[in-house]
């Protein structure tokens, strides 16, 4: 069985993705099988050239 992990929250101003992106990753170093799928907002966590320096945080 695949868990699929969404997210749909922008890369900055919430946790929330980052901490999809945490449970993808923890499931991938156990060996479950994960998919990701990025909705609305989410999108943009895609996007090359992302300036995170100018909005205070360590780049995604």
């Amino acid at each position: 069985m695949t868990t699929l992990i969404v997210i749909d929250q922008p890369p900055y101003g919430s946790w929330a993705g980052r901490d999809a992106l945490d449970m993808t990753f923890s499931l991938a170093a156990f060996d479950q099988p994960a998919a990701m799928l990025f909705l609305g907002a989410g999108v943009n966590w895609l996007c090359k050239g992302q300036a995170a320096d100018a909005v205070g945080q360590k780049s995604v």
